[in-house]
């Protein structure tokens, strides 16, 4: 794995931090880490629910700066990326994600 198997991200509110832990959480999902193995906690449950949100709204519509970040985080191109992501949202949804 590219990078450290633990992160915490702490910053005021409404500066990102649920956008760069979605954006990691994904990372490892293209990593082939199976969704049971990954636990992402928050502050609070409306940021549980936004991050499952914005994982799935990943799948569908990925803006060019979420890709950056995983470009970054998994040093795979654009292009494998976008192709895994059809594949990745079928294993996320089958999966009890622990996200709270």
């Amino acid at each position: 794995m590219p990078f450290s198997p633990f992160v915490a991200y702490e910053a005021s509110a409404g500066s990102g931090k649920t956008y760069q832990l979605t954006a990691r959480y994904i990372s490892l999902l293209l990593l082939d880490q199976p969704p049971e193995s990954i636990l992402a906690v928050t502050f609070t449950k409306k940021a549980a629910a936004s991050m499952k949100e914005k994982i799935l709204d990943s799948f569908e519509q990925m803006d060019e700066a979420m890709l950056k970040i995983i470009q970054k985080e998994t040093d795979l191109c654009s292009e494998a990326i976008l192709s895994k992501l059809p594949k990745t949202k079928q294993r996320f949804l089958q999966s009890t994600p622990a996200i709270y």
